[in-house]
């Protein structure tokens, strides 16, 4: 499953490698003020190492709140531990946003993305509150503000995910509003 994920991954290294590596030997040339660091396309090592850090505390964390459900997804964003080195933060997101699939959308021939993918994105969303401070939201918030389009209502019911506050037809109503506002969004951007 994950094979073709590297194999994409590695010649999209392969190719920003060829054509960055004039960038990083010009920029490696030049030394920083403080010459302990290295300034590599504008970013420090210091940088990406704390990145690698960071994306390894997600790691922990994701595993741990899968395991309390019998999953184990030993994979999740191993691409990004080594792209953060040689490209930095903001390509590395997108390069991993591009080729891993717990980010990606239904395929338009299907309308379907599989049950594993599925699994991971919301064990990855309901992970990032206790590892970003900057996203706070549960996996439920995270799905209903983002991606509703996504049919995940019966995996959040079976692993329990649902908010206690709210009754089961209340969360229902809310997936369903939701869904149609991204529609009529997605209708009022085709139509302009």
């Amino acid at each position: 499953m994950y094979s073709s994920f590297i194999c994409g991954v590695a010649k999209t290294v392969y190719l920003k490698i060829k054509i960055s590596r004039c960038i990083l030997t010009m920029s490696a040339r030049q030394k920083s003020k403080s010459k302990s660091r290295l300034v590599w396309q504008g970013r420090t090592i210091m940088n990406r190492i704390e990145a690698v850090r960071y994306t390894l505390r997600h790691r922990r964390v994701l595993n741990h709140i899968a395991a309390k459900y019998g999953y184990s997804f030993p994979l999740h964003d191993v691409d990004k531990l080594f792209l953060y080195l040689i490209f930095g933060k903001k390509t590395t997101g997108k390069i991993h946003r591009l080729y891993s699939r717990h980010h990606e959308r239904p395929n338009k021939k299907t309308g379907r993305l599989d049950i594993q993918n599925k699994l991971e994105a919301i064990f990855d969303w309901e992970s990032s509150r206790y590892t970003k401070p900057d996203k706070q939201m549960t996996a439920y918030q995270y799905w209903i503000s983002a991606c509703p389009e996504v049919d995940l209502w019966s995996l959040f019911c079976q692993l329990g995910l649902l908010p206690n506050d709210k009754s089961f037809v209340e969360c229902l109503n809310e997936v369903t509003k939701a869904r149609e506002a991204k529609l009529a969004k997605l209708r009022k951007i085709k139509v302009a």
